[in-house]
């Protein structure tokens, strides 16, 4: 069954690592949750502490935060948010472009779904 905290934890992570939010945000979040439920999860408990930590390690905090997702709609969800993010910030469109082909080279983002044209952005 689909978790909508893990999509939301794949969400945050997927714009950290754009550049399209940062650390700070996703501790907002895990504080959010932490005030609403009794039982948080390690994992976001975890988050909530991090905000000296480094991207990466907030990232993968992120990724181990329980439940299922559909990693095709947590891309296209994800790309919904970084659109915004680049129609106020058109300079970001760079780091942006970056993250599709990371997201291509490491299998995240299915060919089948999306095709080949991360391959050529930056081109």
């Amino acid at each position: 069954m689909i978790s909508k905290r893990k999509e939301q934890a794949e969400i945050i992570r997927q714009l950290i690592i754009a550049g399209c939010m940062n650390v700070g945000e996703a501790v907002a979040w895990a504080d959010s949750i932490i005030n609403i439920d009794e039982n948080p999860d390690e994992e976001i408990i975890a988050i909530s502490l991090s905000s000296s930590k480094p991207k990466v390690e907030v990232t993968s905090l992120l990724h181990k935060v329980n439940g299922e997702y559909n990693s095709v709609d947590i891309i296209r969800k994800s790309m919904v948010e970084i659109h915004k993010v680049l129609v106020k910030e058109p300079i970001r469109g760079y780091e942006i472009a970056k993250w599709l082909i990371q997201l291509a080279e490491s299998g995240e983002l299915p060919e089948e779904e999306f095709y080949s044209e991360p391959y050529g952005i930056l081109d």
